[in-house]
């Protein structure tokens, strides 16, 4: 299951609460301009890079912008990758 939006749009507390940590997947569509960057990173941390997934809105988010905003985290590379390209590719072959 991929909840889109990391799991709730704007709802982040509901979602600390409920479905961070569960075995299902994030997506990072449309929250750049709605959830704080820690609050991004500590979602991504609580829930595992490896099951948060890079998605987008488009057309009504630039996905040149999420991608910047994403890279410009205090997150690791490997949890960047992970987020960007790692994860699709294992729920994709799997």
């Amino acid at each position: 299951m991929v909840a889109a939006h990391m799991g709730g749009w704007k709802v982040w507390d509901d979602v600390e609460k409920h479905l961070v940590g569960l075995p299902i997947y994030f997506d990072t569509a449309a929250v750049r301009e709605f959830m704080a960057p820690e609050e991004f990173i500590r979602f991504v941390r609580q829930h595992g890079s490896h099951r948060v997934l890079f998605g987008t809105d488009s057309p009504w988010f630039d996905q040149a912008e999420d991608i910047r905003w994403i890279d410009s985290m205090k997150l690791t590379q490997e949890e960047k990758d992970r987020i960007f390209f790692k994860n699709a590719e294992e729920l994709l072959e799997g």
